[in-house]
Parts: C-alpha cells; sequence; structure tokens
C-alpha cells in the first residue's frame, strides 16, 4: 500500500471500505471462497479468479492478472480503456 497518497486515516477508511466489496458471484479458483476485496482475474485464461490472499501466496503467478478494486472496474496500471469515437457517441469499454 502506498501511504503517500493520503492521510493516515482517510488511508485506513479506504483500506477498510475496500475489504468489504464483494464481487457476487466469483469465487476464488484456488480456495474456492466468494473473492471479497481486490479480485485478481487472469489476462490469459478464460475464467481464473483469485482471492487477495491466494494472489499474495503466488497462486497462478505464471500468467499476469488483472486487479479489480470493485466490481468489473480494473484499477491502476493493469487498467485498459479502449475509447471509441463517434459524432454522437463516446464509448468506453473495460476490459
Amino acid at each position: 500500500m502506498n501511504w503517500e497518497t493520503g492521510c493516515g486515516d482517510d488511508m485506513i477508511y479506504f483500506e477498510e471500505k475496500r475489504a468489504k466489496v464483494v464481487h457476487n458471484g466469483v469465487v476464488c479458483d484456488e480456495c474456492d471462497k466468494e473473492v471479497v476485496g481486490i479480485r485478481y482475474k487472469c489476462a490469459v485464461c478464460d475464467d481464473y479468479d483469485l482471492c487477495e490472499e491466494c494472489e499474495r501466496k503466488g497462486k497462478h503467478s505464471q500468467h499476469s492478472m488483472i486487479r479489480y478494486a470493485t466490481p468489473n472496474m480494473p484499477v491502476g496500471d493493469s487498467m485498459l480503456t479502449i475509447c471509441l469515437f463517434s459524432v454522437h457517441v463516446f464509448w468506453v469499454i473495460f476490459i
């Protein structure tokens, strides 16, 4: 965690709030528990997810993982955004 980006109390609150995020319908493929907190989705495999604990233990380390702080919203450098412009339409697609 990068403590330099905010005040201590704010960062603690952020960490507590993030820890409560439930990714409904997403189960860790290592421990078979519902994913709560950061979700790690394999960038190579079709359907492979890890919880924070299993990712921290180095499970499935042979592939890059996409981090999701909230359901369906990648975070950090792992976010891939594709913007398509037209006359009246702006699309942002999160993969």
